[in-house]
């Protein structure tokens, strides 16, 4: 069982988001941590692109494609809140996916995964998770590691 300790539980606790909301929380958090970091942040034109935002690292000049996705807990209700990997594959009328597919190679360089029961981001290179299959698992050493966009 993991600690909850984000000063918005309160808020949260009892309350449902529609995923649209949850993203739009998801990437404010992250945006916020970019620009606390220095990065330069450019949003794409296209909602829906597959890269959410290209980031620049101001000191090296190092340019990332991030994609970001909330952390969700599982149905089952066990173990720790997964990020997604995985992304739509085409859509039918009224906006729902055709079929569900992983992010390739060329689409992203950065995965953050925003978890909001406790306010905090963790962030994968696409190394770090290409042998996972359809998620990855929130853990302790991608938590808060806006480093590894400057490596």
């Amino acid at each position: 069982v993991r600690e909850v300790s984000s000063r918005f539980r309160d808020t949260v606790q009892g309350r449902k988001y529609t995923t649209h909301q949850m993203g739009a929380l998801a990437e404010t958090a992250v945006l916020f941590r970019l620009y606390l970091h220095q990065f330069d942040v450019f949003r794409s034109a296209a909602d829906g692109a597959k890269v959410d935002w290209v980031v620049i690292d101001p000191k090296s000049g190092r340019t990332s494609k991030v994609q970001v996705r909330c952390a969700v807990q599982r149905k089952s209700g066990l173990g720790l809140p997964i990020v997604s990997l995985l992304c739509a594959e085409g859509t039918k009328s009224g906006g729902k996916p055709t079929k569900w597919r992983r992010y390739r190679e060329d689409e992203l360089d950065f995965l953050i995964g925003y978890d909001l029961l406790t306010d905090m981001c963790y962030v994968w290179s696409r190394c770090e998770i290409t042998d996972y299959r359809a998620s990855v698992s929130i853990r302790e050493d991608a938590a808060e590691r806006w480093d590894k966009l400057s490596i």
